[in-house]
Order: structure tokens, then C-alpha cells, then sequence
């Protein structure tokens, strides 16, 4: 869909973080199939991809080389164009339909924990997902900056799925908001930040505190938090000279939800995989894919 009103400088892909924030427009190349990007960087035939990869890497990805590239050390700053009354009403919600009851919910839930006890299933991640309908068509731009608006350290993210080539997607914005870091390498360092085990926040503080707390010593949330951090070292230990993985998760906060969340470091070699390569090589973690 094209939306007539938006800017000529807004993005195709926007990624903020607190550490730093990218913005591209435009595309000079695309690739559906993710490994000959991750080749395209190696040799030195691109300097910089953005986009999405698929969970089952046999899909179509959506990674592009832009043409327009605008960098900034800290979070995005949605521009004046979503801003106001104006944008205001054309994000007025209507409806929120949960596509799944809680009782459906309940029952995939304990479908999944009997498959665990008779299988060699470990464990298994389930998504519901909701209709959300608005007063009007909305720029899914607008979205994504209520979504870095509203989280507590300003991340969001927006993808041109156009970039698969697929006649489906064009025009459709991926877009959404996590504190997760898959992995990020600068130099010969990578990081991550993977996120597993959660608990909602309250509104009484002595009753979120207490919700924090129980979840840091949940031996359910742990167990599966180490299947996560278990697949970092597996896959992180073969590529990198120096690896840290540290035993126990910390506690990490949104506005909506408490995490655990390992912080990992390691050292590559100069030549060693670039960012791409380690996604590749890490996604989907057990985090969003279960396990195995």
C-alpha cells in the first residue's frame, strides 16, 4: 500500500536503540535467500545490509543494501509528520480481537506440556495473536513510533518486507519493539542479549518487586532460560577466541514485562563472521523456536 501523505525522507527500515540507531532509504540491491547477503559481505560486494530474515531460512528474506543511510548514536526521534493531533486520531483503535480464547490458550498449553513429558521435545514457545482494527488506514510508520515512544528504552523497528520480491509483500511494513539483542558485533567483539523466562508487570510496586523476585528464582524460568544461553555457547564457542557466558540471568525490565536476560560477550577474529553470519548461525534461538 502506499501511503500518499507520508514524507519523502521517511524509511524503509528504521532500527532504534539507546546504543545507537539506524535509519536507510531506498535500495541498491536485494536478496531473498540470506546467505548469498552473508557472502555479498564477506567479499566485500556490500558494505551494509538491513532487513529481516525468516525463521526457516527456506523462505524468502527481505534484505537490502540502501541507498540512503543516516546513523545516530542514541534512539530514533520520530518525526514531526506522526506527531500531533493529526496522527493521533488516524491511530484511534477500535477494536482488540484475541484470535485464540484463554481457555484455547490453556488447552494448546497443556497439549504442549504433554508432548514434553512423551517426547524428546524440551521445549516449546506459543505466540497468541489479536486483531487490532483502527478508525482509519494507518502508515504502519506510525506504529512503529508509538511503539519507540512508548517503550522504555525507545527501541523499534520497521522493515520493507518488499524486499523479498514476493508480490505479497509489497508494502507491507514488519515493524514492533523488543529489548532482545539477537547479536551485534563491532570489531571483533559480539554481544547478545537474549531474553527467556517473563512475568508481567504490576501496577502496586511492592507487588511487581515481588513478581520480579519470583521470577529471578523460578526454577521453570531458569531451566528454560539455560536451554537459550546453552545454544549460545554451542554455537558461539566454535567461531569465537574468547567467550563469556555467565551462570545465572539477570533481571530486565519494560514498561510491560519482566525478563531474564543473559549478557554475552566474545572476541572474534578480524576475518571471522560478520553480524549476518552469527545470525544465521544463532537464529531462531530456543527463545522463539523452542527447542529442538
Amino acid at each position: 500500500m502506499t501511503y500518499l501523505d507520508r514524507p519523502a525522507t521517511a524509511p524503509d527500515f528504521l532500527l532504534s536503540r539507546s546504543s545507537g540507531s539506524l535509519r536507510t532509504r531506498g535500495s541498491r540491491a536485494n536478496w531473498p535467500d540470506p546467505f548469498e547477503a552473508a557472502t555479498a559481505l564477506r567479499n566485500g560486494d556490500a558494505g551494509l545490509i538491513v532487513g529481516a530474515v525468516p525463521f526457516d531460512t527456506a523462505n524468502r528474506a527481505a534484505l537490502t543494501v540502501p541507498e540512503v543511510i543516516t546513523e545516530s548514536e542514541g534512539p530514533l526521534e520520530p518525526p514531526a509528520h506522526y506527531r500531533g493531533l493529526d496522527a493521533g486520531q488516524k491511530a484511534e483503535v477500535l477494536s482488540v480481537t484475541p484470535l485464540t480464547t484463554s481457555e484455547e490458550h490453556q488447552t494448546t498449553a497443556a497439549a504442549a506440556i504433554a508432548t514434553i513429558q512423551n517426547s524428546t521435545l524440551e521445549k516449546v514457545v506459543l505466540a497468541r495473536a489479536v486483531d487490532v482494527e483502527f478508525a482509519e488506514e494507518v502508515d504502519p510508520l506510525l506504529i512503529a513510533a508509538r511503539m519507540i515512544d512508548l517503550s522504555a528504552r525507545r527501541d523499534g523497528f520497521a522493515v520493507d518486507l518488499g524486499a523479498t520480491g514476493r508480490h505479497d509483500d509489497k508494502g507491507t511494513l514488519l515493524v514492533g519493539s523488543s529489548p532482545e539483542l539477537l547479536i551485534r558485533r563491532r570489531g571483533t567483539t559480539v554481544e547478545a542479549l537474549p531474553l527467556a523466562g517473563s512475568a508481567a508487570r504490576l501496577r502496586d510496586r511492592d507487588a511487581d518487586v515481588t513478581v520480579g523476585r519470583m521470577l529471578q528464582d523460578s526454577v521453570k524460568d531458569l531451566s528454560e532460560h539455560r536451554w537459550v544461553t546453552d545454544h549460545y555457547e554451542r554455537v558461539l564457542s566454535q567461531v569465537c577466541t574468547e567467550l563469556s557466558v555467565p551462570d545465572r540471568p539477570e533481571l530486565i525490565q519494560t514498561n510491560e514485562m519482566w525478563h531474564l536476560g543473559t549478557r554475552i560477550q566474545g572476541t572474534v577474529p578480524e576475518d571471522g563472521p560478520s553480524a549476518l553470519d552469527l545470525a544465521l548461525m544463532l537464529h531462531p534461538t530456543p527463545a522463539v523456536g523452542g527447542y529442538p
